[in-house]
């Protein structure tokens, strides 16, 4: 199985997940709201088929709601930390 993650700025990841069997693909969008405010928008396609095309629409909401909390509780962290100054390691 392989990952290939690619990032393009400003706002935009590509992820694969692949093996000889499946390939997952994901675009995660940020868009800018407002000065404090961004949205997260996701898109994933799979080629799975069999009983799993049938079974994914009870579990693909509550895997991309998880998996996209993980990134928006992640960009909370770093908001936090830009709340205070900066140290340099040379000002120690």
């Amino acid at each position: 199985m392989t990952t290939e993650i690619r990032f393009q700025l400003p706002g935009f990841r590509w992820e694969v997940i692949e093996n000889t069997k499946m390939r997952i693909l994901t675009l995660t969008c940020l868009t800018p709201e407002a000065p404090k405010r961004t949205r997260i928008t996701q898109l994933t396609w799979l080629n799975i088929s069999g009983l799993l095309d049938f079974a994914m629409p009870f579990f693909a909401k509550p895997m991309a709601k998880r998996f996209v909390d993980q990134d928006d509780n992640m960009v909370d962290l770093l908001s936090e930390g830009l709340k205070y100054p900066k140290k340099h390691a040379l000002d120690r």
